[in-house]
Protein backbone atom coordinates (compact mmCIF):
# COMPACT_ATOMS: atom_id res chain seq x y z
CA UNK A 1 0.00 0.00 0.00
CA UNK A 2 1.25 3.34 -1.04
CA UNK A 3 0.85 6.20 1.30
CA UNK A 4 -1.61 8.05 -1.49
CA UNK A 5 -3.88 4.41 -0.98
CA UNK A 6 -3.02 5.10 3.15
CA UNK A 7 -4.81 8.35 2.83
CA UNK A 8 -7.52 7.66 0.59
CA UNK A 9 -8.54 4.73 3.29
CA UNK A 10 -8.32 7.14 6.36
CA UNK A 11 -11.20 9.44 4.72
CA UNK A 12 -13.39 6.80 4.13
CA UNK A 13 -12.88 5.57 7.68
CA UNK A 14 -13.24 8.76 9.02
CA UNK A 15 -16.39 9.78 6.81
CA UNK A 16 -17.80 6.52 8.06
CA UNK A 17 -17.06 6.94 11.68
CA UNK A 18 -18.98 10.45 11.91
CA UNK A 19 -21.49 9.84 9.25
CA UNK A 20 -24.61 11.21 10.86
CA UNK A 21 -22.89 13.46 13.39
CA UNK A 22 -23.36 17.15 13.24
CA UNK A 23 -21.64 19.86 14.19
CA UNK A 24 -22.30 24.29 13.90
CA UNK A 25 -20.95 25.83 10.31
CA UNK A 26 -20.42 30.04 10.44
CA UNK A 27 -24.18 29.55 8.60
CA UNK A 28 -25.88 28.55 12.08
CA UNK A 29 -26.92 25.13 10.41
CA UNK A 30 -25.90 22.00 12.02
CA UNK A 31 -23.71 19.95 9.33
CA UNK A 32 -21.73 16.94 9.01
CA UNK A 33 -17.78 17.22 9.08
CA UNK A 34 -16.08 17.49 5.90
CA UNK A 35 -12.74 15.27 5.00
CA UNK A 36 -10.18 16.55 2.88
CA UNK A 37 -6.95 15.07 2.02
CA UNK A 38 -3.96 17.37 2.52
CA UNK A 39 -4.70 20.56 1.79
CA UNK A 40 -7.88 22.56 2.19
CA UNK A 41 -9.41 23.26 -0.76
CA UNK A 42 -9.24 26.44 -3.19
CA UNK A 43 -11.64 28.85 -2.75
CA UNK A 44 -12.45 30.50 -6.73
CA UNK A 45 -14.63 32.91 -6.00
CA UNK A 46 -15.65 36.96 -5.37
CA UNK A 47 -17.10 36.14 -1.95
CA UNK A 48 -13.64 34.42 -0.67
CA UNK A 49 -14.59 35.19 2.90
CA UNK A 50 -18.05 33.29 3.30
CA UNK A 51 -16.63 30.91 1.13
CA UNK A 52 -13.70 30.14 3.11
CA UNK A 53 -16.15 29.91 6.28
CA UNK A 54 -17.76 26.84 4.19
CA UNK A 55 -15.14 25.10 4.54
CA UNK A 56 -16.20 24.18 8.49
CA UNK A 57 -16.12 21.92 10.33
CA UNK A 58 -13.57 19.61 8.77
CA UNK A 59 -10.51 17.13 9.30
CA UNK A 60 -7.37 17.37 7.20
CA UNK A 61 -5.31 14.16 6.53
CA UNK A 62 -1.57 15.22 6.05
CA UNK A 63 0.93 13.05 4.99
CA UNK A 64 3.86 14.30 6.30
CA UNK A 65 6.80 11.88 5.26
CA UNK A 66 8.00 8.75 4.83
CA UNK A 67 11.24 7.37 6.38
CA UNK A 68 12.89 4.23 6.75
CA UNK A 69 15.49 3.58 9.26
CA UNK A 70 17.96 0.65 7.04
CA UNK A 71 17.35 -1.33 3.95
CA UNK A 72 15.63 -3.80 6.03
CA UNK A 73 13.45 -1.79 8.47
CA UNK A 74 9.73 -1.23 8.08
CA UNK A 75 8.65 1.94 6.10
CA UNK A 76 7.35 4.79 8.39
CA UNK A 77 4.63 6.89 7.62
CA UNK A 78 3.32 9.85 10.42
CA UNK A 79 0.22 11.10 9.33
CA UNK A 80 -1.85 13.95 11.07
CA UNK A 81 -5.17 14.55 11.21
CA UNK A 82 -6.19 18.57 11.97
CA UNK A 83 -9.68 19.17 13.23
CA UNK A 84 -11.23 22.78 12.45
CA UNK A 85 -14.72 23.56 13.87
CA UNK A 86 -16.84 26.63 14.71
CA UNK A 87 -18.55 27.12 17.87
CA UNK A 88 -19.86 30.69 18.58
CA UNK A 89 -21.12 29.58 21.94
CA UNK A 90 -20.03 32.80 24.27
CA UNK A 91 -19.14 30.39 27.04
CA UNK A 92 -16.14 29.13 24.28
CA UNK A 93 -16.75 25.78 24.32
CA UNK A 94 -16.04 24.94 21.11
CA UNK A 95 -12.79 22.89 21.92
CA UNK A 96 -15.25 20.37 23.74
CA UNK A 97 -16.17 19.77 20.30
CA UNK A 98 -12.59 19.46 18.94
CA UNK A 99 -12.06 17.72 21.87
CA UNK A 100 -14.60 15.17 21.12
CA UNK A 101 -13.82 14.47 17.74
CA UNK A 102 -10.21 14.33 18.75
CA UNK A 103 -11.57 11.44 21.23
CA UNK A 104 -13.95 9.73 19.07
CA UNK A 105 -10.99 9.47 16.62
CA UNK A 106 -8.52 7.99 19.47
CA UNK A 107 -10.96 5.40 20.26
CA UNK A 108 -11.19 3.88 16.72
CA UNK A 109 -7.69 3.71 16.24
CA UNK A 110 -7.15 1.90 19.45
CA UNK A 111 -9.47 -0.32 18.88
CA UNK A 112 -8.83 -0.87 15.03
CA UNK A 113 -5.01 0.16 14.37
CA UNK A 114 -4.74 -1.53 11.15
CA UNK A 115 -5.87 -0.23 7.82
CA UNK A 116 -6.23 -2.28 5.03
CA UNK A 117 -3.78 -5.04 7.02
CA UNK A 118 -0.96 -3.33 5.38
CA UNK A 119 -0.70 -0.38 8.08
CA UNK A 120 -0.55 -0.45 11.43
CA UNK A 121 0.22 1.87 14.19
CA UNK A 122 3.20 1.41 15.73
CA UNK A 123 2.30 3.58 18.89
CA UNK A 124 -1.17 5.31 20.34
CA UNK A 125 -2.52 8.17 18.80
CA UNK A 126 -1.46 11.54 20.72
CA UNK A 127 -3.27 14.53 20.07
CA UNK A 128 -2.95 18.35 20.83
CA UNK A 129 -5.18 21.56 20.72
CA UNK A 130 -4.33 24.67 19.42
CA UNK A 131 -3.40 27.10 22.45
CA UNK A 132 -4.26 30.91 20.88
CA UNK A 133 -7.70 31.91 20.79
CA UNK A 134 -9.31 32.45 17.58
CA UNK A 135 -12.51 32.16 18.86
CA UNK A 136 -15.36 31.03 17.13
CA UNK A 137 -12.50 28.55 15.29
CA UNK A 138 -11.30 25.81 17.59
CA UNK A 139 -8.50 23.77 15.95
CA UNK A 140 -6.58 20.58 17.40
CA UNK A 141 -4.66 17.80 15.89
CA UNK A 142 -3.83 14.20 16.52
CA UNK A 143 -0.69 12.34 15.34
CA UNK A 144 -0.85 8.81 14.06
CA UNK A 145 2.57 6.94 13.54
CA UNK A 146 1.77 3.99 11.06
CA UNK A 147 4.50 1.40 9.70
CA UNK A 148 4.62 -0.74 6.24
CA UNK A 149 6.50 -3.99 5.68
CA UNK A 150 7.81 -3.21 2.73
CA UNK A 151 8.75 -6.32 0.33
CA UNK A 152 11.40 -5.11 -2.63
CA UNK A 153 14.05 -6.86 -3.64
CA UNK A 154 17.05 -5.00 -4.66
CA UNK A 155 17.71 -5.43 -8.29
CA UNK A 156 21.69 -4.49 -8.73
CA UNK A 157 22.84 -7.74 -6.45
CA UNK A 158 20.48 -10.72 -7.47
CA UNK A 159 23.51 -11.25 -10.06
CA UNK A 160 25.90 -11.44 -7.12
CA UNK A 161 24.12 -13.97 -5.29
Amino acid sequence: MIPEYLQNDLKERLESLFNGQLFDNPDSERVPLKIYKQHLPIIDSDEEESDELSLYPYILIKLREGTQESWDAKLKTPIDLVVGVFNEDKERKGYQDVVGTLQKMQADFLSKPHMDNQFSLVSPPNWMLHDEDLHPFYFGAMELNFEQEINIQRKDVNHLL
